[in-house]
């Protein structure tokens, strides 16, 4: 009875709802005429001459469901009864799933983004090493050349001039095979350094 009831809540399911009504008062129930309207779906009252029953198919949402009762029809009606109704959505249209839907892509969509990134620094990363170690390499070449090949061609000019300078011939012999090791030398060093 509406007297025992101010709200209904109900699942998405269960969303036909019918209603019954009688005034009471000092007049005959049948003399009465009777206004309702559901508040999200009547935009106005509705009017009713005789008892009937009011159904109603709702879609999830609050409603208010309004009844007035007179001996004549009042567009400007206060209503005498209200029933607050509550048609729950089904879990995949209620807010807290959509807000755990959008976080979960956003969750997502972060991870990937997230994981690209870092794709695009390892590869950046790996890119710089790789330079890093090319010029070491540059570096350690430059080094061994400077090194090796600069005191077997030293050891190539000195000998050279002494062999200028020289008049006999057993020193020259020896200093010809001196230039000759020093040469195999830079030969040597050479294809390690290109290996």
């Amino acid at each position: 009875a509406v007297w025992n009831i101010e709200k209904i809540a109900l699942p998405y399911r269960q969303n036909s709802l019918s209603f019954d009504f009688v005034a009471m008062g000092n007049s005959n129930p049948g003399q009465y005429t009777y206004q309702y309207r559901m508040t999200g779906v009547d935009k106005q009252w509705i009017q009713s001459n005789d008892m009937q029953t009011v159904r109603y198919s709702l879609p999830p949402g609050k409603y208010i469901f309004q009844i007035y009762a007179s001996r004549f029809f009042d567009k400007d009606a206060k209503p005498m009864r209200e029933i607050h109704i509550v048609i729950k959505p089904p879990f995949w249209k209620a807010w807290w799933f959509r807000l755990g839907l959008g976080l979960f892509a956003a969750a997502v969509l972060y991870y990937f983004i997230n994981q690209r990134n870092k794709r695009k620094y390892a590869a950046k990363l790996q890119q710089l090493e790789n330079e890093k170690q090319i010029k070491q390499e540059r570096e350690r070449i430059s080094k061994d050349l400077h090194d090796s090949l600069g005191a077997y061609a030293n050891a190539v000019l000195y000998n050279t001039e002494l062999l200028e300078k020289e008049k006999v011939d057993e020193k020259r012999i020896e200093l010809i095979g001196d230039l000759k090791f020093a040469s195999k030398d830079i030969i040597t060093s050479l294809r390690e350094t290109v290996w």
